[in-house]
């Protein structure tokens, strides 16, 4: 699949109902910086998602994978974009972190550093971080350890996925969590870092 039609499957569906349906779900948006980071996003995500059609045969005939039909390519390709939307509309800037955690810009900068904040870079070159990380205020407990477990490779989305997507591995009263569940919740962190260890950079 193509940049540009991966880019169609997102470009056919007008911005402003995407607008109105994160508005239905309480994510503040400003349409012109949701497109900018959107961009940036989904360029990898198009070129890592596409095979060609020698190579999507092959699989068919000899790799024992059932050719996928044009109607689930089409919703892989969409599900990926809509993460790469919501992705878009829930990071924050430097800035808007120093204020969310009450500490200067500085500090922000130094944690991204040392790893212990979450962040990848976004348009024009400019750190963006993740709204997931934060529960009222405060950085999940024990994410710097997750942190250094995930592959700096990895891409944003991925990393979205992994960490609100619920695994049988951790489990609250008998109940299947995901990281950021299970963090929050005050669950150790190491054995959501072994987890993301072998994160890999597919959406």
């Amino acid at each position: 699949m193509s940049a540009r039609t991966f880019a169609h499957i997102v470009l056919r569906v007008r911005m402003t109902t995407v607008l109105a349906v994160l508005q239905e779900h309480s994510v503040a948006a400003n349409e012109a910086q949701v497109a900018r980071e959107l961009r940036v996003l989904l360029d990898p995500i198009a070129s890592t998602s596409s095979i060609t059609a020698d190579e999507a045969q092959f699989l068919g005939e000899f790799g024992g994978v059932p050719k996928a039909s044009a109607e689930e390519l089409r919703a892989l390709a969409a599900r990926s974009a809509a993460r790469a939307v919501l992705e878009a509309a829930q990071s924050l800037s430097r800035s808007q972190v120093a204020q969310l955690l009450g500490i200067d810009g500085s500090r922000v900068s130094h944690r991204t550093r040392e790893r212990s904040l979450y962040s990848y870079a976004g348009a024009a070159g400019r750190r963006r971080y993740p709204a997931w990380q934060f529960r009222d205020g405060k950085l999940l407990p024990g994410l710097a350890e997750v942190l250094i477990a995930i592959s700096e490779q990895a891409h944003p989305v991925t990393v979205r996925t992994f960490m609100a997507t619920r695994d049988d591995a951790l489990l609250l009263h008998g109940e299947p969590v995901s990281p950021i569940e299970w963090l929050a919740a005050g669950g150790r962190p190491a054995p959501v870092a072994e987890l993301a260890a072998t994160l890999g950079e597919q959406v």
